[in-house]
C-alpha cells in the first residue's frame, strides 16, 4: 500500500514526485526537468541509453492516472517502436510499489489500457501515412522516435490533435540529420521562434552508463554516428541529396510571392504512379522563379492531358518534360497531338536520373531558383521543400548514383521541378507548332553558325 502521509497536491502536479512515490524510482535530474516543466510542447533529444522512452512512459502514466476521462495516445512510426514504449509502461505498472488495484485498472488489451477514472493509454503504429490513428482524439500525444516520422504525417494528420483545447505534445527521437518536422522544431526553439520545451542529453549523462562503454562506442562508430547516437546532436543527414542549406536559402527560398519575370516558361510533369502518388506540375520562368505548382490526387490520365492543355494555353510554355517512367508514354502522345515537339517524355534512367538531379542541385547551389517558403505555412512549397530535403542517394555496385526517397516519404514534387529545371537549363526548346510552319531555305540553315 502506498504511505498516506504522500503530499497528493504535489503527486497531481509534480510528475517526478508521482514516478518517486507511486511507481517506485527516483528519476534523473535531467528527467525529473523534462517531467516537470509545464510547456505544454516538448521535445527530448537524446543518445542511446538516457531513458528517453522511460520519461515519456512515466508521463503517460502520470497523465493518465491524475486526470479524469484522459485520451493519452503513444504512436511511433512502426508498429515495433510503438509496442516497444507501450511495453514499457506494463513494465512500469507491474514494477510499481503500488498494487494493482491502487492503478484502477478497468479493462487491459495488447494495445490499450483503461483506468477506472475513465482515461485510457492507447498505442498505435502512424503506418505509411498515418491513417491507422485518423479519428482519434488526444489530451495526450507522444510520438516516439519522431525524427524518422515523416513531415507529412506530422502536418496532415497528427497537428490536428492539437488545433483544440490545451492538448499536450511530447516528442522523444535520437536526432536524424536537419531536416523533417523534429528538427524543425528544435531548430525554431533554439532561435527563441516557438514555445517548445527542449531537453537535450547525451549517453554519459546518464549516471548508469560508464566512460568506459562510452568510449568504446566513440572507436566503434563513425564519427557522425556517434554526434547522433551518443551525443544526441544533429547533423547533416550524410546520405541527404539535397541540404537544408542549399534548399532554404535566403536567395531561393523567399517569405514573399513569386511572379513570372521572363517570357520564357517551363512546365515539369511527374505523373501519379500508384494510389499514394499524386500528379504535380510545376511552372518555372527563364530566371528560375517557380511561379505555379498544382497537384491532383487519384485522378485518370485523361485528367492529366486535359490540366497539361489547360496550363500550356495560359502559360504558352517553350518546353514541356514529362515523366513517361510509368504509365506516362500515352500521355505524351496525346498530348504532342495537339502541342507538338515542346513536349517531350523523359524517362527517368538511372543514368538519366543522375544527370537531371545534378543539374537541379546546381541550380540550388548557384541560387538560380526562387520559391516562395514560410515554414509551417502548409503550402505546396512547402511539400516540395519537405520532399527535396528527404531525398537520399546511394552508389550501386558498379559505381553509379542512386537517388531516391525513404520509405514513407514521396518524389512527386522533385521530380516534377528537376524536369522544369531541366527543360530550362538545356535550351532544347522546339517551336510551336505555328511557329514551326514558317517557311524557309536551305541557304539560311547553311548560313546559321553553331
Amino acid at each position: 500500500m502506498l504511505d498516506e502521509s504522500l503530499d497528493l497536491k504535489r503527486l497531481v502536479t509534480e510528475p517526478s514526485y508521482f514516478v518517486k512515490e507511486f511507481i517506485g524510482v527516483e528519476p534523473f535530474e535531467y528527467q525529473k526537468e523534462f517531467l516537470n516543466d509545464e510547456a505544454n510542447r516538448k521535445l527530448f533529444v537524446a543518445g542511446r541509453r538516457v531513458g528517453k522512452s522511460r520519461s515519456a512512459s512515466w508521463k503517460a502514466l502520470w497523465y493518465a492516472i491524475t486526470h479524469s476521462e484522459a485520451e493519452v495516445l503513444l504512436t511511433a512510426k512502426t508498429q515495433r517502436q510503438s509496442m516497444e514504449l507501450f511495453r514499457q509502461i506494463k513494465a512500469e505498472i507491474r514494477q510499481s510499489e503500488a498494487e494493482s488495484q491502487e492503478w484502477g485498472i478497468s479493462r487491459e488489451t495488447r494495445t490499450e489500457v483503461n483506468f477506472s477514472n475513465g482515461s485510457r493509454i492507447v498505442c498505435l503504429p502512424l503506418g505509411r501515412d498515418g491513417s491507422n490513428i485518423r479519428g482519434y482524439g488526444a489530451d495526450l500525444l507522444i510520438v516516439d522516435e519522431a525524427a524518422y516520422v515523416p513531415e507529412g504525417i506530422f502536418q496532415e494528420v497528427l497537428m490536428p490533435f492539437l488545433a483544440v483545447g490545451q492538448n499536450q505534445f511530447i516528442m522523444i527521437s535520437t536526432p536524424r540529420g536537419k531536416r523533417g518536422f523534429f528538427w524543425d522544431r528544435y531548430d525554431e526553439s533554439n532561435r527563441g521562434e516557438n514555445d517548445y520545451f527542449v531537453q537535450q542529453v547525451p549517453t554519459w549523462k546518464n549516471p548508469k552508463v560508464d566512460d568506459e562503454w562510452v568510449e568504446r562506442q566513440r572507436k566503434n562508430l563513425t564519427s557522425m554516428q556517434f554526434k547522433r547516437e551518443i551525443k544526441g546532436e544533429f547533423d547533416e543527414n550524410t546520405d541527404a541529396y539535397f541540404t537544408e542549406e542549399e534548399v532554404t536559402h535566403e536567395d531561393v527560398a523567399v517569405g514573399r510571392p513569386v511572379q513570372r519575370e521572363t517570357d520564357a516558361a517551363y512546365l515539369g510533369v511527374d505523373l501519379a504512379h500508384t494510389g499514394d502518388d499524386e500528379s504535380v506540375y510545376i511552372s518555372l520562368d527563364q530566371n528560375g522563379n517557380i511561379f505555379d505548382i498544382e497537384y491532383t490526387s487519384n485522378k485518370e490520365l485523361t485528367d492529366a492531358m486535359g490540366r497539361i492543355r489547360e496550363l500550356d494555353k495560359y502559360n504558352n510554355y517553350n518546353k514541356i518534360l514529362v515523366d513517361q517512367t510509368g504509365l506516362g508514354a500515352g500521355v505524351v502522345d496525346q498530348v504532342q497531338e495537339d502541342l507538338g515537339n515542346k513536349v517531350e517524355g523523359m524517362k527517368f534512367t538511372l543514368d538519366k536520373k543522375q544527370s537531371i538531379y545534378s543539374n537541379l542541385k546546381n541550380n540550388f547551389q548557384d541560387q538560380q531558383l526562387t520559391f516562395r517558403f514560410e515554414p509551417n505555412a502548409g503550402e505546396d512549397t512547402n511539400t516540395m521543400k519537405q520532399q527535396l530535403t528527404a531525398l537520399e542517394y546511394d552508389y550501386t555496385s558498379s559505381g553509379k548514383l542512386k537517388i531516391f526517397h525513404p520509405s514513407g516519404e514521396h518524389d512527386d514534387f522533385c521530380d516534377a521541378l528537376a524536369l522544369a529545371a531541366w527543360a530550362k537549363d538545356k535550351k532544347r526548346t522546339a517551336l510551336t507548332d505555328k511557329a514551326s510552319m514558317k517557311p524557309f531555305d536551305l541557304g539560311t540553315v547553311k548560313g546559321t553558325k553553331r
